[in-house]
C-alpha cells in the first residue's frame, strides 16, 4: 500500500473486517475501503491463531535511478499534528472482535531511510488512547 496524506486531514479508521468465508481482511476509513490483505498472507496466523507482531506505516516507491517522492504530507514527524501524516488511536484487534492499546514498550519503530523519512511514537501514558504514530518525510533519495 502507498500512502500519501495530507496534513490537514483527519482520517478515522473506521474499522478492520475479516471475511469470515475466506478470511481476506478489508480496512475501512470514512466509511471507504482502502486497504485490503488476502488471507493467504496469514497463513501461518490461520495455523496458529495467532501473530506475533502487527505493524503500521508508510511507503513511497521511485526507480532506483530517480529522486524518491515525499512520503506522508511530506513533513517530518517532528512538526507534529498541524503538518506531519499520523497515525492515532493505535490499536490491536483480537480474533474475537476486542481491542487493546499496545503496551508502550513494545512498540519499535522501523526507518529505512532516515535521511529521507522518519517516524515518532507519541503516548501519554495517562491516556493510552491517544497514542499515534507520526510518520513521513520530504523524499529526495536516490537509490
Amino acid at each position: 500500500m502507498i500512502t500519501y496524506l495530507k496534513s490537514h486531514l483527519d482520517l478515522s479508521f473506521k474499522h478492520w473486517e475479516q471475511d469470515q468465508i475466506k478470511g481476506d481482511w478489508w480496512i475501512s476509513c470514512n466509511d471507504e475501503d482502502v486497504g485490503y490483505w488476502p488471507a493467504s498472507l496469514f497463513k501461518s496466523w490461520r495455523e496458529s491463531n495467532a501473530a506475533s507482531y502487527a505493524s503500521w506505516g508508510g511507503q513511497v516507491y521511485s526507480p532506483v535511478t530517480e529522486k524518491s517522492p515525499p512520503m506522508g504530507s511530506g513533513h517530518w514527524p517532528s512538526e507534529g499534528y498541524q503538518k506531519s501524516a499520523y497515525f492515532r488511536h493505535v490499536q490491536m484487534s483480537l480474533g474475537d472482535g476486542r481491542v487493546f492499546n499496545p503496551q508502550t514498550g513494545t512498540v519499535k519503530l522501523y526507518e529505512t531511510s532516515r535521511n529521507c523519512y522518519k517516524a515518532r511514537l507519541v503516548h501519554d501514558h495517562y491516556k493510552p488512547w491517544l497514542k499515534s504514530i507520526y510518520y513521513g518525510g520530504p523524499g529526495g533519495c536516490i537509490g
